[in-house]
């Protein structure tokens, strides 16, 4: 049975509560000065094992390269798979945690490393656990783990001590779930004030948000809503979010306490916010928070579907498409909010790293490689 996505009044109130306490903890994740480097990118690629004749799915490394493409530098290096959903960079550009099997085959473990490669060190070992997301202030790690059948959301310091379980005990009578049929386990990421986000698939009944205190002291939040995804604005002050509208999943934003709801969008094509739930953890929001970017789609009378990328001010003025007609995966605004990086499918199977200015301008396929390109997201010039 499907619930149709809305976002209740008592949603706003919720995440009102939440932001109170937690925007004021929001704190500048600038680097310190020095000598200036640009920004680069971060990247999954079989690119080095690439041999379809005789490896039916070609382990991956995690690379880094300059944000114009140049200098590619494969950073793990391993016959094992490095997963391009469990990549995340730290806040400050500084390290990479990533899952990857190399340790235990068959069951991902989480590494962290510095992101020229160095210092390379293992921080889980029992279980099996994906989907590392760094915290704001870089000191610890939400993610997901594998134990006893059932997935949960677990955070840990950055070492790989001081593991919390935030998700088991909000699973205690989950409607129309069994032990064979468990409900389903997502990590959102991480929140203003050191919060974090996951969600239940509850068997049948719909999704349930969650939001718990990172470090896993204090009491976890139930949010009265039942939509696909909420995103805040990175000083903590607004969210944005889907809702239907004239019969329409539409963007909206409004502000952290509720108050001053918009429609970005009004016309009759759909939106969705990019990424959706099950896909890397990107905030849509600029880095100065003016900005957003998100897809729309339009349903054509044959049952075809098209689809495109757009960014949009704030306020809902200054809509534009992006120049990218193919399958996208959205990958994250450069930190000084200048360009988007983006991951576009040229051919099944088959993935290259585009960067293109934030107006629209100067698209660019940085990898242009017969091998499966997937980016991850940035890594802040020092």
């Amino acid at each position: 049975m499907s619930v149709r996505p809305q976002f209740r009044r008592g949603a706003r109130l919720a995440i009102a509560g939440l932001f109170a306490l937690g925007a004021a903890a929001c704190e500048d994740l600038g680097v310190g000065s020095g000598a200036e480097r640009e920004d680069r990118i971060v990247f999954v690629s079989n690119r080095e094992v690439l041999d379809s004749a005789t490896v039916l799915y070609p382990p991956t490394d995690v690379f880094v390269m300059n944000a114009d493409g140049t200098g590619v530098q494969n950073l793990t290096h391993g016959p094992d798979w490095d997963f391009h959903s469990s990549v995340s960079v730290s806040p400050d550009g500084g390290r990479i945690a990533f899952a990857s099997d190399r340790a235990t085959p068959g069951c991902a473990q989480i590494f962290t490393m510095h992101t020229d490669g160095s210092a390379r060190a293992q921080v889980t070992t029992e279980h099996c656990n994906y989907v590392p997301r760094w915290s704001p202030d870089g000191t610890r790690l939400a993610y997901l783990s594998l134990r006893a059948g059932r997935v949960a959301v677990f955070t840990m310091n950055a070492n790989g001590t001081s593991q919390r379980d935030l998700s088991t005990a909000t699973l205690a009578g989950a409607a129309g779930c069994t032990a064979t049929q468990p409900p389903t386990v997502g990590l959102l990421g991480w929140v203003p004030g050191g919060r974090v986000t996951f969600y239940h698939h509850r068997c049948g009944v719909g999704y349930r948000y969650f939001v718990a205190p990172g470090d896993g002291t204090g009491a976890v939040a139930q949010l009265d809503y039942d939509a696909y995804a909420a995103y805040w604005s990175p000083d903590g002050a607004r969210v944005a979010f889907i809702d239907w509208h004239g019969g329409v999943l539409k963007l909206h934003v409004m502000n952290a306490d509720g108050s001053n709801l918009r429609v970005l969008t009004t016309d009759e094509v759909g939106d969705g916010l990019m990424p959706r739930v099950q896909a890397i953890e990107v905030n849509p929001w600029s880095p100065d928070g003016t900005r957003l970017v998100f897809s729309r789609h339009l349903y054509n009378g044959d049952g075809t579907e098209q689809s495109g990328m757009y960014v949009v001010n704030a306020d809902g003025s200054g809509l534009r498409r992006l120049p990218l007609d193919h399958a996208t995966d959205f990958n994250g605004w450069s930190p000084r909010g200048d360009r988007l990086a983006f991951s576009v499918w040229e051919q099944p199977g088959r993935r290259d790293v585009y960067v293109v200015n934030a107006d629209g301008t100067g698209l660019t396929n940085l990898t242009n490689n017969p091998a499966d390109d997937h980016a991850i997201g940035w890594v802040r010039g020092r």
